[in-house]
């Protein structure tokens, strides 16, 4: 593996000069560009600079080619845990552009694909994250937008008084003491809407099937304050379990808002989320601007 060239870097800094190219660019094609740093207690690291402003240009370069004019494109920074003289960071690039097939998906990201045969160019961002001792994940789908999510953990450059920065966002509302039963059976998608949801001081509960959502309703119904329900899983469906739910009786079973997750517009989906009783929906990859405007509308509470 080759060896990293570190060097003093400001996270902040390095995302907010990025953000602003980015911004350029999309605005050149009537793209929405959104970007956030949140929960940023140890801005000032030692990392390879170019290697890490590489990755997040490549990601944000092929969001914008591959998205729409008129859609939209998210860059989310987050420090995710501060330990032994360092802290782990999540970085991820959102679109709801064309999306890639799974075959596709395994030549984009392999960096055992010769470049002429790579159709976006992205091994590189595999390579580099491994170089700089990072983990990647992803997920796509054709029609649907791709979400990729990266993993560093820097080390603490302790030259500095590590002063905890402002949070940059548009989306942030404030939902302490409200609790959300997400059901969802990708893991993937589960842990990217259960860390959107208590970036807000939201309490979460999981499920993975329809099923399991019954359940935990029929026991603990009188807890939860939204449901947040994938539409199409094993087991039982978000539909069926919608339906199980309103007609179970329990305290809140009438009145607790249902909101669809699903990967699909379809207007038949749409209608049958509705007829079962849900309150409303939101497409999957989950915009976070969308989630926090219906959480806004059912659940908010000023700070």
């Amino acid at each position: 593996m080759e060896k990293q060239n570190k060097s003093k870097v400001d996270l902040t800094d390095l995302v907010n000069s990025l953000a602003q190219e980015t911004g350029l660019k999309a605005g050149r094609k009537n793209i929405h560009f959104r970007y956030r740093m949140e929960h940023v207690r140890t801005p000032h690291v030692l990392t390879d600079k170019q290697k890490l402003r590489v990755i997040l240009e490549e990601l944000l370069e092929n969001a914008i080619t591959f998205t729409p004019e008129g859609g939209d494109v998210i860059l989310s920074v987050s420090e995710m845990l501060r330990s032994d003289g360092g802290a782990m960071y999540e970085f991820y690039v959102q679109d709801d552009g064309i999306g890639m097939s799974e075959e596709e998906q395994k030549r984009v990201f392999c960096s055992a694909v010769p470049a002429d045969e790579n159709p976006r160019g992205l091994m590189i961002v595999r390579t580099l994250t491994e170089e700089l001792d990072g983990k990647l994940t992803y997920e796509s789908a054709d029609g649907l937008g791709t979400i990729v999510r990266i993993l560093i953990r820097f080390p603490e450059d302790t030259e500095f008084v590590q002063e905890p920065r402002q949070d940059f966002s548009r989306d942030i509302y404030h939902f302490e003491g409200t609790r959300i039963l997400l059901v969802e059976d990708h893991p993937l998608n589960l842990d990217i809407a259960k860390n959107l949801l208590e970036r807000t001081g939201v309490d979460v509960e999981t499920a993975v099937n329809g099923e399991d959502a019954v359940k935990l309703f029929r026991e603990r119904g009188d807890e939860f304050d939204m449901i947040l329900m994938d539409i199409r899983m094993p087991v039982m469906d978000g539909v069926a379990a919608t339906k199980e739910i309103r007609m179970s009786g329990c305290g809140k079973a009438e009145t607790i808002p249902i909101i669809a997750l699903t990967a699909s517009a379809y207007e038949g989906d749409i209608r049958r989320s509705s007829a079962a009783g849900m309150n409303g929906s939101i497409l999957k990859p989950i915009d976070p601007g969308k989630l926090y405007g219906v959480m806004r509308h059912y659940l908010y509470r000023p700070a």
